[in-house]
Formats: structure tokens, sequence, C-alpha cells
């Protein structure tokens, strides 16, 4: 149920605070968050009468001193804030034109993305097959709130289908997710994709963009490219980028898109990955390309995930995607380092393994993709993970190419991925908080671009963007005073300072005092020992 502390209603009669009918008000859906990019983000809430819509917002709870009034009279509000700058935390309040009916506290906040390209910590939730407002449900929720607490929330929120149990009806989705997880929907944004259940209560009308339903009128996602990637011109299928990684949100239940190899879809999907130099790349959708769970990849009557398999996985593959994650089967599979491999599970050979082993780092089995050579950017794990709150114990789980699968009948969870610079951590999580699998992909990569003269050799910062202190690690191959310069993308110099004398070996340094009214936005960081330079892209943001 909502937290009616947060509820303030409009008395009989006050028509001036925007509420029609003239009777108790409150907001029964949300607030919940949509479609953020580096400086916009759609608050969305559901009231129960007629009223005005009203965000304020600002950089602390108490002090909202931006607002945006829309006087239109609706049940369903949305409200778009733009010029926000990037990778910055707001807090806000939703309501009517005169008065807050949820939020100005420390639990309703946002954040903005990061400037696109810009390496950080990047912590994904993923879960898929959740929306049944069953025990199991819960469990999750709550096993992912643990994890929240004891590290941080995520970053970006992925529903891969399936989301509203069991046709995707509106009320399913009020009892079912909105108050399940209502406290999350504060300060986490979601980016969903929709399954077959979903697509329930989806009025198709032949064929796509046309598609409407509770799902589609729920959600808003980035169509026109604003949050990166190419416009897909519809909520159907969509990308954007978060920091240093591009996703692709596709759609798997779009019938004949999905069975030809030059459709609407194929098309889109070949243009995006070809337009995108992010280093990371994450594809989810909902019907898997592979399982053996509560699916069966094999059988002929699941048409949607051969579908998938054949058309639509040799484009991911030739654009060198890392990560495939998808739900619909109701356990947890994991794969080894794939490419090529399109076909029926018994046609399944070795050679398909760009690296079988575990992907175990603890085990020193972590994938490592090259960026050179024969292989160079090939291979991709695929997830399944579509047990955020259905289960199923009698899945076969061995298809030849997974390494890990986890099924029975009280086996749900989920999937935590971390990525940072160079390297891609993922832990599937039971609901209890047991690590039931994890895998690691490294890259070689270089972290962020830097104008072609300016040589990188080494250097390594963190955090990145950063707000006031920027700590780095760099070794030096001989005595000698060290200095720093700061200069914008054209060269010239915005800050200066001398670091000191040191000896030969490997240094971290804490730069504390860098200039407080600095601006937000891309600078070039170089290190200098009088005769080699080291050199790094920073990006400042806002407090």
């Amino acid at each position: 149920m909502h937290r009616m502390g947060y509820r303030l209603f409009c008395l009989f009669g006050l028509l001036a605070l925007g509420c029609l009918p003239v009777q108790a008000q409150q907001i029964t859906r949300g607030p919940y968050l949509q479609n953020a990019t580096e400086d916009a983000i759609s608050i969305l809430w559901r009231t129960d009468t007629l009223c005005t819509s009203r965000i304020r917002y600002g950089a602390s709870p108490g002090n909202l001193n931006l607002t945006i009034v829309d006087t239109t009279r609706t049940y369903n509000h949305r409200v778009r804030i733009t010029g926000l700058d990037p990778y910055s935390r707001y807090y806000y309040a939703a309501g009517i034109d005169t008065l807050d009916l949820e939020g100005d506290d420390s639990s309703h906040h946002f954040h903005t993305n990061p400037v696109r390209g810009t390496a950080q910590p990047i912590k994904i939730w993923a879960l898929g097959d959740f929306g049944r407002g069953n025990a199991q449900e819960n469990w999750v929720r709550d096993g992912y709130v643990r994890l929240a607490k004891a590290d941080r929330p995520a970053d970006v929120w992925l529903w891969l289908g399936d989301n509203a149990y069991d046709t995707g009806t509106d009320s399913e989705y009020t009892l079912k997710v909105f108050d399940v997880f209502d406290s999350l929907f504060d300060s986490q944004i979601f980016w969903p994709t929709p399954g077959n259940h979903d697509y329930g209560s989806v009025n198709q009308n032949g064929l796509p963009p046309t598609h409407t339903g509770p799902y589609y009128s729920i959600v808003e996602v980035p169509t026109n490219g604003e949050a990166g990637g190419i416009a897909s011109g519809g909520e159907m299928y969509y990308s954007f980028d978060y920091g240093n990684i591009h996703f692709v949100s596709l759609n798997s239940e779009l019938g004949p898109w999905i069975q030809g190899v030059n459709t609407p879809l194929t098309q889109w999907l070949e243009a995006d990955l070809q337009a995108t130099n992010q280093p990371w790349k994450i594809v989810y959708f909902h019907q898997p390309p592979h399982s053996k769970g509560s699916h069966n990849s094999d059988n002929f009557w699941e048409t949607t995930m051969f579908g998938m398999r054949t058309n639509i996985m040799p484009i991911v593959e030739r654009h060198g995607v890392d990560l495939v994650l998808s739900g619909h089967s109701h356990v947890y599979e994991r794969s080894k380092l794939m490419n090529g491999f399109y076909d029926w599970s018994f046609l399944y050979a070795p050679i398909f393994e760009v690296d079988g082993g575990s992907g175990n780092e603890t085990l020193g089995e972590e994938y490592h993709k090259a960026l050179s050579g024969t292989n160079a950017n090939k291979g991709t794990v695929y997830v399944v993970a579509g047990n955020g709150a259905s289960s199923y114990a009698w899945g076969a789980l061995n298809h030849p190419m997974m390494v890990a699968g986890w099924g029975c009948d009280t086996c749900v969870g989920s999937l935590i991925i971390d990525v940072q610079n160079d390297t891609l951590r993922g832990k599937f999580y039971s609901s209890a908080g047991v690590v039931k699998d994890q895998f690691s992909i490294f890259k070689d990569l270089t972290v962020g671009s830097l104008p072609a003269d300016v040589p990188e050799n080494g250097l390594k910062i963190w955090p990145n963007p950063f707000s006031e202190r920027l700590e780095f690690e760099i070794e030096t191959k001989r005595s000698a005073q060290l200095s720093v310069i700061v200069s914008d993308l054209e060269g010239r110099e915005v800050w200066t300072d001398e670091l000191g004398k040191f000896a030969p070996g490997r240094h971290s340094l804490l730069l504390a005092d860098l200039p407080a009214n600095l601006p937000s936005g891309n600078y070039i960081l170089q290190i200098s020992d009088g005769i080699e330079t080291w050199s790094h892209r920073i990006v400042k943001q806002s407090h």
C-alpha cells in the first residue's frame, strides 16, 4: 500500500487547489521516474481525482526552489524537467498547483545520467518475470534492498519482461508492481522491455508502431535518440547510453518483425549498434534465444525464441555486444563467452566458444575480450534471469552452452552487474542474498577519449566524473618533480599546481585543492615529470 504519511488532501470546496471533483485527493500510483538523460527526466504519477500537476525540485530537501506547473487537470500526471546538470542528484515533490502531495524528503530524489562516454562505477539491477504480487516477489525486492543498503542502489534498473501477470492489465500493474516496489520508485529509474504476459493487454492492431495498452501507457522511454543511440520512433524498442555503456531494449513480442532478417526492427538494430562507439554494449529483451528451463529453446513451437536466435543474435554478436539479458524461462542460466551459435542445442560444438571456461574471476577464469587479433571484440555472455518472482523446478538446465543453471520451487532472485572501466562483473543473488553464480569480462580499454595529439599512458583516475576531490595513480620511472595541468578540450589551461618530488615507483595521490568554481564539463588532466607526460579526460560534475 502507499505510505499515507506522505499524502495530503484537497478539502471539500477548495477548487483553487486544482482538484476535481471536490473530494479527498491522493496519489494512487507513484510518483515514479522515467526517460532520464544527461539534462532531463520525466516524473509521472496518478491521482484519484482530476487535478493539475506540479513538481518542485532542487538541490536538497527543504530547498526545492524550482517549480513546474501544468494546469491541465488529469488523473495521470507527467512533468518533464529539462535544463539539469549531468550526473547530478536532485530532490523533488509531486503535487498540485499549490500543494505538495508527496516528497520534499530524503527518499524522493533522482540522478541525471552521466556524460555519455565517461567512465565511473555503474551498477545495474536486472530481473524478469517478477510481477506476480506473491511472497517471492517481496523476497526478491527485500533481498535487493539489503544489497543496496550494504553497498549502494543501482544506477540502472532493467525490467526483462512479464512485468505484470497474468495479462498485463492496468490493475495488475498497480497491485503487482507499483504497490510492491512503491518505496523504490521514489528514486530508481526503470528501463523496461515487454514480455508475452504484458502483451496480453496490448492492442496490436497489426504491425507496430500501432501497439497500445497498459504497458505503453505506463512507460516513457527515449524514442528520438535523446538518451543516446539511434531514434527508434516508438516505444516498442529503444536504446540509451549510461556513462560508457550502450543499452538496447529490444521487443521479442513483435511477431513477424522477429521472424524476418530484413524488418524495421533488424534495420534499426543494425544501424544503432553500428553507430555507437561505447566500449560496453548490453542488449536485453524477454524471450531468450537459448534455454532449458521452463521454456526449451529446442521445442519447435517456441517460434519467438527461434526467431530471436536465428535473426536477431547474428546482428548482436556481429557488433560485439558483451551481454544479452532475457527472462521468460523461470530459472537462472548463464553461458560461456560465445560467438556464432544460432542453432538447436544438439548441434552445439566447442568451436563456438570464444572462452569455454567458467568466467569466475575468483578461480582465475574470467573472460577476456581481445580488441585486436583473430577474435577482435568477439564474445557474448547470455543470461536468462526469469525468476524475479517466478520459479520452476523441472527444467533440465543442461543446455551445452550454459556454464551455470539454477532452478527449483523456491529459486528466485535477481542479477547485479557492476561495470567499472575495463571490467564487467555479474553476480546472481538468491532472494536470501546468496551468490548463486558470478562471472567477469575484462577488456583492454582506453577509458574516455582524448584529442588525437594528447597521449594517454598508464594514468588511472577516480572517481570520474568528480565533484570536489580527484584521486589518481601513476608509476614513475625516475626521481622527478611532478606537476599537474588541467586544460579544457581546446587546450586552454584552467588550473596548474606542483605536486612535489617523487622517487621511482607507483604513487597514489589526491587532488583536493581543485578550484571550487571550476564549471561542470569535460577537461584534460595532464601529469608531467618534465620528460614524460600522462593524460586522461576528466569530467567535472556539480555537487
